[in-house]
């Protein structure tokens, strides 16, 4: 990175940021009027570790600031196949919240809770239930534990001491300063740049359009999805502004990393969540240990070649690429929990707003109109078919968290303070 362009990306740090020249040049230990001289592109004398600290203050920074992490879908098995005692045992909460619906997965029955899952097998097979918790579960039991001062971290390594298996677990990674474009990351692998471990790489196109991928956003799968380990990266900001009708630039998050594990694999990544108590390290290194973006090639060349001209440094990695997985292994971030602002209700809200509200305003004023009762037989059609679905959702939006708690301070918490002490 030469001083001569890296005046710009100072500018443009602290405008994304909103950093005042006064703090940026106090925190590298220079003074405000030499800061600013060098923003104009002016010849000024920065020593080396200076050059140096101004690197790694905003590296810093854009990685402490622009990337949140999360544990985004959890599937453990357990010895247990009475649907109650692991209800109780592994969640801490009362089952009579749960509502039984129809098996899947080999299962005879699943007990749902707020996208909180319970899989009961029958009772003459060895293997025992199975708990799911989608994103939205996870935010939801994140809420929970936070009531019994405690992690979703804390409980993976809780339940890691009586689980059979982790058939799956995912992470992901939101990235709110966009660190490079999707479509242009396509453009790289489609040149070859690139070095992964993965066998198949396929690009989603917005209705299958290759010209729109830059205007209706893309998402790249790396892996199968059959697979033990897969990569999903995609445009965020597009997604919710295509389901929620929000313009692109008032989403703050840009692009999503997903990164889904599976058995063995999944079993490491959870070793690795209560090591670390944190998931962005674990899951960046996961990224930097599978797949490396490179420089911009004359020509294109074999992998085979490019991974030996690589390890002999004559290839070095593409800049925006670096820059996401700066100093990946060392620097300690806490993850936050985000809330979920778009579960199911709230779907149901944007779509009668965008897609019904018209319909119904017009049966309406016909049945003004003609003094019929169309509208309140649909509403009483819909009110007998829907009924325990929307009875369930109904409990769960108006159920406070410390009334599905089971016990408030609750036997997990004994047993995840003594955990990592447990052979």
């Amino acid at each position: 990175m030469e001083k001569e362009s890296f005046f710009e990306e100072v500018v443009k740090f602290r405008n994304t940021f909103k950093i005042s020249q006064e703090d940026l040049a106090k925190e590298v230990g220079i003074s405000q009027s030499m800061l600013s001289r060098f923003e104009q592109g002016e010849n000024v004398r920065l020593s080396e570790d200076e050059l140096e600290k101004l690197k790694y203050v905003i590296n810093t920074y854009r990685k402490e600031n622009s990337l949140n992490a999360m544990i985004d879908w959890i599937k453990v098995t357990v010895k247990e196949n009475d649907p109650i005692e692991v209800c109780q045992k592994y969640l801490n909460m009362k089952f009579d919240y749960f509502q039984k619906t129809v098996g899947r997965h080999h299962y005879v029955a699943r007990y749902e809770y707020s996208s909180i899952t319970i899989y009961e097998p029958s009772k003459d097979v060895k293997y025992g239930c199975m708990i799911e918790m989608s994103g939205q579960g996870c935010r939801y039991f994140e809420k929970m534990l936070d009531e019994q001062g405690m992690t979703l971290i804390d409980w993976l390594g809780f339940i890691s001491k009586h689980a059979e298996n982790f058939p799956r677990i995912d992470l992901a990674v939101d990235d709110y300063i966009e660190y490079f474009s999707i479509p242009v990351l396509l453009d790289k692998i489609e040149r070859g740049e690139y070095l992964t471990e993965f066998k198949s790489i396929v690009p989603k196109y917005e209705y299958g359009d290759r010209k729109n991928k830059y205007s209706k956003g893309l998402t790249i799968y790396f892996g199968k999805r059959t697979s033990k380990l897969h990569f999903c990266f995609y445009q965020k900001n597009f997604e919710i502004s295509k389901k929620h009708g929000i313009p692109l630039e008032e989403i703050e998050v840009k692009n999503r990393y997903e990164l889904r594990v599976c058995d063995d694999y999944a079993i490491d990544i959870v070793k690795q969540l209560v090591e670390w108590e944190e998931v962005l390290p674990v899951a960046m290194g996961l990224i930097k240990k599978k797949l490396v973006i490179v420089q911009r090639l004359k020509h294109k060349i074999s992998p085979e070649t490019l991974r030996a001209t690589f390890k002999k440094g004559k290839i070095k990695i593409w800049k925006p690429w670096k820059q996401l997985m700066y100093d990946v292994d060392t620097i300690r971030i806490e993850s936050k929990a985000i809330e979920d602002d778009y579960v199911r209700l709230s779907r149901r809200e944007d779509y009668l707003k965008k897609q019904a509200m018209a319909s119904v305003l017009l049966i309406k004023d016909i049945d003004e109109a003609l003094g019929t009762n169309i509208l309140e037989n649909i509403i009483e059609e819909v009110r007998k078919k829907e009924n325990s679905r929307n009875e369930h959702l109904l409990k769960v939006a108006t159920t406070q968290l410390k009334d599905v708690i089971l016990k408030n301070n609750g036997f997990l918490v004994t047993d995840i303070e003594n955990y990592v002490e447990d052979d």
